[in-house]
């Protein structure tokens, strides 16, 4: 009987759960087992109240190292093990609407709605290398690729 077991724990300091979760997973067709790297994008909204200096991170990137968990004696596969590679934060509040990730970059789309103007769904796409990024702080390098599409209005 299989008995399930959390491989990748929740990256909020208190264990609350995430708002919305996107994933993308990075195959090795070379490796011998099931081998794969595991992007995870997660927002927490949060409580607003109190206000808090520094203020939480809103979003977190992390990337794990999924492998087979190989028995020494036999070579048969028993489980699967974890290992987290990165984690760092991600400021924006914007919707999240794409997560890719390959080899050493994960993409991302972080999406804009205004009310108030005659543009709809300005967005951009983020590119990081995520193996030197630093889990204590928001200052690593992005390519930002901005996007603008005008929404037409009809009127009657």
């Amino acid at each position: 009987m299989l008995v399930p077991v959390v491989l990748i724990p929740s990256p909020f300091d208190n264990g609350e759960e995430a708002d919305e979760v996107l994933l993308s997973v990075d195959m090795d067709p070379d490796s011998d087992y099931l081998k794969f790297n595991l992007g995870v994008i997660t927002h927490h909204d949060g409580d607003p109240e109190p206000i808090q200096s520094p203020p939480p991170f809103f979003r977190w990137i992390q990337i794990w190292q999924v492998t087979t968990d190989v028995d020494s004696d036999d070579r048969k596969a028993k489980g699967l093990r974890a290992m987290q590679l990165a984690s760092f934060p991600e400021e924006h509040r914007n919707n999240c609407n794409l997560f890719q990730l390959r080899g050493r970059y994960i993409a991302y789309g972080l999406g804009i709605d205004y009310e108030l103007c005659s543009f709809q769904d300005i967005s951009c796409i983020i590119i990081v290398d995520w193996t030197v990024c630093n889990p204590a702080s928001l200052v690593y390098t992005r390519k930002v690729i901005w996007g603008i599409f005008a929404m037409v209005r009809h009127f009657l």
